[in-house]
């Protein structure tokens, strides 16, 4: 008989199926404590995220007709120090990458990342955030931006191919006024490339569940109770 202990991490779902091997879920326990999982850490693939540095590694492109400037301001900024500022002046007849302010990253295969933004608006602005291997969109959200100062996301992504450079954007060709952007994260998280090192080196079967962020570790139908403690220990090496 199997016996699922089901736990989230900031990202991923995990159920652990365990043949021959009984393991209880008690109140405030976590995978942690237990020493069954540990988390990979998130590293913001962004440069330049804040302006600290003006305008280094942005740039605003102006497509179709789209009108934009972009600039660092130091006079209404987000958060302490500076932050992007971009005056538009476009209808909702517009594409939203009419304007775009931009900045390269790397992605990889099967790495998740979660897009996070702080933004000032004087009233209501309809955008989206996207990445793109610069031909094909890989991924989109639409926003919209609510009057004063609101942080934005977290909006999950998977890839699903390895893109030396891609492009992440914040689309504002649909907007018209003065929008301010700063503290823009797009954080990596390589907990599924990890739980696959684990898997490999123990020869466990892992696979992802089509279309929901699950993944399910199966042991050998044979797996003693030695193999399966000795796997339980494995990410104390992480």
């Amino acid at each position: 008989m199997r016996t699922a202990l089901k736990y989230s991490s900031p990202l991923v779902l995990i159920l652990i199926i365990l043949c021959s091997f009984s393991v209880q879920a008690i109140d405030g326990d976590t995978p942690e404590k237990r020493g069954i999982f540990k988390p990979a850490g998130s590293l913001n693939i962004l440069k330049n995220p804040s302006f600290s540095e003006g305008t280094a590694n942005w740039m605003l492109g102006k497509y179709d007709g789209g009108i934009g400037k972009f600039q660092v301001d130091t006079i209404n900024p987000v958060t302490n120090g500076r932050a992007a500022m971009v005056v538009t002046s476009n209808d909702m007849e517009c594409n939203p990458s009419n304007v775009q302010l931009f900045s390269t990253v790397r992605l990889e295969k099967n790495v998740f990342y979660s897009i996070m933004f702080k933004a000032v608006v004087e009233k209501a602005e309809l955008i989206s955030i996207s990445l793109s291997d610069g031909n094909m969109m890989l991924f989109e959200e639409v926003v919209l931006l609510s009057p004063g100062q609101q942080t934005y996301g977290p909006f999950n992504y998977r890839c699903l191919v390895d893109e030396q450079m891609a492009v992440f954007s914040l689309n504002l060709g649909k907007t018209s006024g003065r929008l301010f952007f700063d503290d823009v994260l797009v954080l990596e998280d390589r907990t599924e490339i990890l739980f696959n090192e684990i898997i490999a080196k123990s020869g466990v079967n892992i696979y992802q569940l089509q279309g929901r962020n699950e993944v399910f570790i199966q042991l050998p139908s044979g797996a003693t109770e030695d193999f399966i403690m000795q796997f339980l220990a494995l990410p104390d090496a992480l």
